[in-house]
């Protein structure tokens, strides 16, 4: 966490997004969304269309905040959700408790970013479309926790709040498109649930 110019450095690291190739990308962006609306109208409505128009055409207003001295950066996997992750059971030992073990894998689109990115994500997987403010508000809360103690470094709630706010934000007009685009020649029976927790997240957060 933090450590930015190290990660950047590593010849593995996949390509690193930025306000400037972001706003590069919008024609892409754009046409990613009219596809997932003109394909998929029973999963992007027009008001959904309408919402992610809004988050390009404010691009180079949010997403500086993502590269800002309060949202620290990390090692983040990108494609974090229940299909590339697994518990282990780890056998009691000399000094181990034992218990269970997260093992996360498949990571060739890991890249830097803010931590609350693997967050959003898994959240739009692991919760369902009437999912609470309240279930919302504890996971963001527990993982933001649960650095602070990895990395001990304190955290600000606010500003960490912000950080997976627009990380929603990114998924939208990103890694979901790409997911909608690979939907329409390879049917993922997970699509639905997926896109309708992430138009509920959004609206958690005030963006629906």
């Amino acid at each position: 966490l933090g450590r930015e110019r190290e990660l950047a450095a590593m010849p593995w690291l996949g390509p690193v997004h930025s306000a400037a190739t972001m706003l590069e990308m919008t024609e892409l962006w754009d046409a990613l969304a009219q596809h997932s609306a003109q394909e998929f109208p029973e999963l992007i409505s027009e008001r959904d269309l309408e919402v992610r128009r809004r988050f390009l055409a404010t691009l180079a207003e949010w997403y500086p905040t993502l590269e800002s001295a309060a949202q620290p950066r990390t090692l983040v996997h990108n494609d974090f959700n229940p299909r590339n992750v697994a518990l282990r059971k780890d056998a009691p030992g000399p000094g181990a408790p034992g218990g269970l073990r997260l093992c996360a894998y498949d990571w060739e689109l890991a890249t830097l970013g803010v931590p609350q990115h693997d967050l959003a994500e898994f959240l739009c997987f692991a919760l369902g479309p009437r999912a609470s403010r309240e279930e919302v508000d504890r996971w963001v809360e527990l993982h933001r926790q649960a650095l602070e103690t990895a990395s001990g470094r304190t955290l600000d709630p606010v500003a960490w709040r912000e950080g997976y706010k627009l990380s929603l934000r990114e998924l939208a007009i990103n890694r979901m498109a790409q997911y909608m685009m690979a939907h329409t020649f390879r049917h993922y029976s997970f699509m639905e649930r997926v896109i309708t927790t992430l138009r509920r997240l959004l609206a958690i957060e005030g963006d629906g």
